[in-house]
């Protein structure tokens, strides 16, 4: 075959008798689902590419893996895992061949999927199977897991659940699988996320983060090993088949089960048939069929909340549930949240009465914010304007008052409002994980870093699998330099979630700011999954800046795709990591020509966000490198001033960092000593080893003071 000839198939198609879904990293025959881990369904979607051909080992690890350097081992356990997938035989093989020495050959006939057709009610799964159902992929549901703590909302506090009469049931909901086509996939999550949403606000059932249920949609574990991993009495799942009939109306197919984990009983099950306008009828009925099951009796308001409607126009809804879909993360990129808010303006504009769909255009707005998308006055005030009116439409909702308290968060750094408005919301809620992680956030910005901890700490008790609370975790120990535990969550993130590049970066910063261990920083750098994503490319920087290779550092940063590393907590870019490199590599006037580029682009920058405290930082620090001194200390000092880290003391420290650089630049020994002081003296991630390893500091290592700070904060 030619190595050039890498035509995909469709998006979904048959291999066999099984339908391949590669956008979910699924396989499904019938009944049975399983998933796939990414790289092994890059493999199978290479291999479908060329059916009957034989694709070489080599074609196969520079298409899948990059050209990075593997050991065959690697590509056979991928071989092997599909093998074990499709229930194929490396000795009788009937849809993948091994041939000696040259690689391998897809024997299956590789077909488009057949039209979908409307189902009748399917016989109910057996719950005493002894592996579960394999459930929807990380690859659907993972990107709202922070929506379902929105969508959720809130806790009630320990005092409030000792006044209940009623006792606390746990379980996890998880993700319905998407029988139909992958574009169907954000109406699946969204139909799990109400479900969950309805459930969350009935005291007496305390339903685990979707994080930790996410954990197990690629898992064999049995229903009674999940519930003792989880401490819960019950698992929700369930199937979703939408089809959009031409010649009758729309239905939906939603089938769910609730197994009771402590004897893996089935203790109830249904399948709904139903016409697309009774959607909310079918999502209420399920967790009205749930809050029986388990012995809870609701009252007058609860049954309220089980059976709202958020909307009654059908098309508004879909919108909105498009729009959460991809917008559901603050991690998300911009192209994600921009049309997350295109989905969710479309809906307002089909029902203007659309309180909920209101909140979330504010709330995606202040991610933009956030992430330095939009730092524009213009997209601040059109967020107010949404969030008033979902205020106004609905002031008693706790899923409103919850993103008004982010609006106060991150646009005002009004971090109290932003704790009474989470307040609210928790009163209104039952326990619920996402939303101690933001009441931890706003805690961490105040510098209540000791309450934000066990804030965290609380929130992993409900979400005792997810890889995101481990991270904060780690994270907040990480500026606490309580490395040890830093160490511990990091690690426990890592191995609930390998393929989450961040993690990786957060424990070298670990190993830096500890005892300066470039060795584990190093190894920690090498098993970091590869992706396109931007931040590798920082922490392979200062990696090879600590050891000393400049020119390596270089060399890594000139052959990154990426330009824009970072906008939130500090501009970074590609020009600032290299005009460094040219710095310590002695090439001045490269250095400073990349600076001056670099300057002119945040100029630019500038006049339309005149007052974004990461852009005036990195301006003021290539200000420096072109030898313009007063300029970059006046720019350098504005930053602070726009961002002060008594108003955030986690983005605020970035600045004070870039201006102690500025300082060290400009022949300003003592003023860069203050601002490093003033670091060492709070949570941040600035530390003594830290400081010896970084050549920034070098012209600051014959100054008594700074030999003072090594010496006073180094014990």
């Amino acid at each position: 075959m030619s190595e050039t000839s890498t035509r995909p198939p469709p998006q979904s198609f048959l291999l066999g008798d099984w339908l391949v879904e590669p956008t979910l990293n699924l396989v499904s025959r019938g009944q049975t689902l399983v998933h796939l881990r990414p790289k092994v369904m890059d493999v199978l979607v290479l291999l479908a590419a060329h059916p009957g051909e034989v694709v070489s080992k080599d074609v196969i690890i520079t298409a899948v893996w990059s050209k990075r350097i593997l050991a065959d081992a690697v590509l056979s356990r991928a071989v092997f895992e599909l093998r074990e997938a499709l229930g194929d035989n490396a000795q009788q093989p009937r849809f993948i061949e091994t041939v000696a020495k040259r690689g391998y050959r897809l024997l299956a006939p590789v077909a488009p999927p057949k039209p979908l057709e409307r189902v009748s009610p399917a016989p109910l799964l057996q719950a005493r199977s002894p592996t579960r159902l394999l459930m929807a992929t990380a690859a659907v549901v993972l990107p709202l897991a922070v929506v379902a703590g929105w969508l959720t909302l809130g806790r009630r506090t320990p005092e409030d659940v000792q006044g209940s009469a009623r006792p606390q049931s746990r379980i996890v909901v998880l993700p319905f699988v998407n029988l139909g086509p992958p574009e169907d996939n954000y109406f699946a999550a969204g139909i799990t996320e109400e479900i969950t949403s309805r459930l969350t606000s009935v005291p007496g059932i305390a339903v685990i983060s979707r994080d930790s249920a996410d954990h197990y949609a690629n898992s064999s574990k049995t229903h009674q090993e999940i519930g003792r991993e989880l401490r819960v009495a019950y698992v929700l799942d369930g199937t979703v088949r939408w089809d959009r009939g031409r010649d009758r109306a729309s239905h939906v197919r939603i089938a769910p089960r609730l197994i009771r984990v402590d004897d893996d009983t089935q203790v109830w099950a249904d399948a709904y048939d139903r016409v697309i306008e009774d959607i909310f009828t079918v999502q209420s009925e399920i967790a009205r069929s749930v809050i029986v099951q388990v012995g809870i009796t609701l009252r007058e308001p609860e049954r309220d909340e089980v059976e709202g409607r958020p909307t009654d126009n059908l098309d508004a809804y879909q919108a909105y549930l498009r729009g959460m879909y991809h917008g559901a993360s603050v991690y998300r990129p911009e192209q994600s949240l921009r049309l997350a808010l295109q989905m969710l303006e479309r809906a307002v504009q089909l029902d203007p009465g659309f309180a909920l769909a209101w909140a979330e255009i504010a709330r995606v707005r202040a991610v933009m914010y956030l992430d330095g998308f939009d730092r524009s006055e213009r997209s601040r005030s059109e967020a107010r304007q949404a969030i008033d009116r979902a205020l106004r439409l609905a002031p008693e909702s706790p899923r409103v008052r919850f993103d008004l308290g982010l609006y106060y968060y991150w646009f005002d750094h009004d971090y109290q409002r932003a704790l009474d408005e989470f307040g609210r919301a928790r009163k209104a809620r039952n326990d619920w994980a996402d939303i101690r992680v933001a009441e931890a956030y706003v805690l961490r910005r105040g510098g209540r870093w000791d309450e934000a901890l066990k804030n965290l700490d609380q929130a992993a008790e409900l979400d005792p699998r997810g890889w995101g609370v481990a991270r904060e975790q780690g994270v907040t120990c990480l500026y606490l330099r309580r490395y040890d535990e830093a160490e511990r969550h990091l690690r426990k993130a890592i191995a609930l979630a390998p393929d989450e590049q961040e993690v990786y970066g957060f424990l070298a910063e670990t190993y830096w700011g500890w005892t300066g261990d470039l060795a584990k920083a190093r190894a920690t750098l090498q098993a970091m999954p590869p992706s396109g994503d931007a931040w590798p490319t920082y922490w392979w920087f200062w990696q090879e800046v600590y050891e000393g290779n400049y020119q390596e550092a270089l060399n890594r940063t000139l052959a990154s795709p990426v330009d824009t590393i970072g906008a939130a907590l500090t501009w970074v870019s590609k020009n600032m990591l290299v005009a460094r490199a040219y710095g310590l590599l002695g090439r001045t006037t490269d250095a400073r020509a990349t600076f001056q580029r670099e300057r002119d682009r945040l100029e630019h920058l500038l006049r339309e966000t005149p007052d974004d405290f990461s852009l005036r930082s990195a301006f003021g620090l290539c200000l420096a490198g072109v030898g313009q001194r007063d300029e970059a200390i006046r720019e350098g000092r504005r930053a602070t001033e726009l961002l002060p880290i008594s108003k955030d003391a986690v983005y605020g420290h970035g600045s004070v960092l870039t201006l102690a650089e500025i300082y060290t630049m400009v022949g300003e020994s003592e003023l860069a000593c203050a601002q490093l002081e003033t670091l060492l003296a709070m949570p941040s991630t600035i530390s003594v080893p830290m400081l010896k390893l970084d050549p920034r500091w070098l012209p600051l290592r014959g100054n008594p003071r700074f030999q003072a700070l090594l010496n006073r904060f180094g014990r």
